[in-house]
């Protein structure tokens, strides 16, 4: 392959991964996962919540969004100045896509092998990326000055790459603002007897209990999601909103898809017999990137401050567990009466008794204006 078409190739294929990763990134960095399709949507969302999504708070994404930039800045300086003429940026060019091609395959390898997940977007970027250094590696083993029959202009090259970073840009943005939208469901008309269920008085409560607004939370301990946005309200409520909001805590754990879910809530239930409900939940979020098992469960518990017998009395006493289970089906029973379908799901009460209704990152915005 001539060096001249090749470079025009990498150009196109950094372009397309550019608007990849900046919608990918985006969409991170506002803890939305972005469109998957029907199929895709659940691994979209485990990707979205996994630990090797960020570095440093940086979406991964945004690393390879600016070594796409940088790949296709080298391409439009060698179209300008002609590839024979450029050969350090070309051997630049080619190292950046190796370790690129590198790093895509140990994500994906992480995703398909340690969270068993596929978002087509990572998997769209990995092919991207491998492709423009298979397509590379063969311009630099060209033969230098051989005819090529796409000559494209290198302004007209320019254009396709703010053309990509306008795209990406402005569909990123898009996609975050419908999820956004969609995750604030609205206002609820609740009955007496649907508050009654939601303001259970026994219930644990973090914040200052004569706070004006109060926020009601069914999470599950091994949800992904929970533990993004109850950390980050947690964050909230020890800072800019102490003192007028306060946090109600409802189990809703999903056997269905987190088999360690009913034993970590039965735990925390265990915890807040000790006063270490709140210190429990925290750990159990805390720990959750790692394979969630009985005997992490225990450290966590331990670590905590719960101590060895009462795990085991736990595991042995079965009136102990029929009292804490009751507590945990309780909260599952109100949360399917008040129309629960999905974790977190959270009910903001303001101080004239509206109810505004949101699931995930929706309490972000639900109380941004408090």
């Amino acid at each position: 392959m001539s060096p001249a078409l090749a470079n025009r190739l990498v150009l196109i294929l950094a372009c397309a991964g550019i608007f990849i990763a900046f919608v990918t990134g985006l969409t991170h960095a506002f803890d939305i996962a972005p469109p998957c399709g029907e199929t895709g949507t659940k691994g979209c969302e485990a990707i979205l919540h996994d630990a090797w999504s960020k570095f440093l708070g940086i979406p991964t994404a945004f690393y390879g969004l600016a070594l796409y930039l940088t790949v296709a800045v080298g391409a439009l300086l060698r179209s300008a100045v002609g590839p024979e003429n450029t050969p350090k940026i070309g051997v630049g060019m080619w190292v950046l896509l190796g370790m690129g091609t590198v790093v895509s395959v140990l994500l994906l390898g992480h995703a398909q092998f340690n969270i068993r997940a596929t978002c087509l977007w990572c998997l769209a970027s990995g092919l991207t990326m491998a492709a423009a250094f298979a397509v590379h590696t063969a311009g630099l083993a060209g033969k230098s000055g051989a005819p090529t029959r796409f000559n494209i202009p290198w302004r007209f090259q320019a254009g396709i790459l703010g053309l990509a970073l306008l795209a990406g840009g402005g569909y990123g943005w898009f996609v975050v603002d419908q999820g956004r939208k969609e995750a604030v469901k609205g206002v609820a008309e609740l009955s007496t007897t649907d508050k009654q269920r939601l303001l259970r008085p026994d219930a644990p409560v973090f914040g200052d209990p004569d706070a004006p607004y109060t926020v009601v939370e069914f999470a599950d301990l091994q949800c992904p999601a929970c533990r993004v946005n109850h950390t980050w309200l947690k964050t909230q409520l020890e800072t800019k909103l102490k003192g007028k909001v306060k946090l109600i805590f409802r189990h809703f754990p999903l056997r269905g898809q987190h088999e360690k879910a009913l034993k970590l809530a039965l735990y925390a239930e265990l915890a807040r017999d000790e006063g270490k409900f709140w210190q429990f939940v925290d750990g159990a979020y805390q720990d959750q990137a790692e394979v969630m098992t009985d005997e992490v469960i225990d450290d966590i518990a331990i670590a905590v401050g719960i101590k060895q017998e009462r795990i085991t009395d736990l595991a042995l006493n079965n009136p102990l567990q029929d009292r804490l289970l009751s507590v945990i089906q309780r909260d599952i029973a109100d949360g399917v009466e008040l129309g629960v379908g999905q974790t977190p799901t959270w009910f903001l009460i303001d101080k004239t008794g509206k109810v505004t209704v949101g699931v995930a990152v929706g309490i972000r915005d639900m109380v941004s204006r408090l």
